[in-house]
């Protein structure tokens, strides 16, 4: 069975590691400059959906706690 590029965290060594799936530079001048989402590990080590979007002036990003990966469907583990 092939591992999911985007749950399978086995490999990654950071506290805090996401794996993107969508993310888009904007040109200099945009209102927007970037834009993205992706799979985490949150503080907990649970798995979480998380989106952002940056400007020129601020920063905002917001993640949901998942059971399922979105992009192959696989349950994920969840430690307590």
């Amino acid at each position: 069975m092939t591992k999911c590029k985007y749950c399978n965290f086995d490999e990654t060594k950071t506290y805090f590691p996401t794996k993107e799936f969508e993310s888009n530079l904007y040109e200099s001048g945009e209102a927007i400059g970037a834009i993205g989402g992706g799979l985490q590990l949150d503080y907990d080590n649970k798995p979480t959906l998380g989106v952002w979007v940056s400007t020129s002036e601020s920063g905002y990003q917001c993640g949901w706690n998942i059971k399922y990966c979105p992009m192959c469907g696989k349950k994920l583990e969840v430690e307590d």
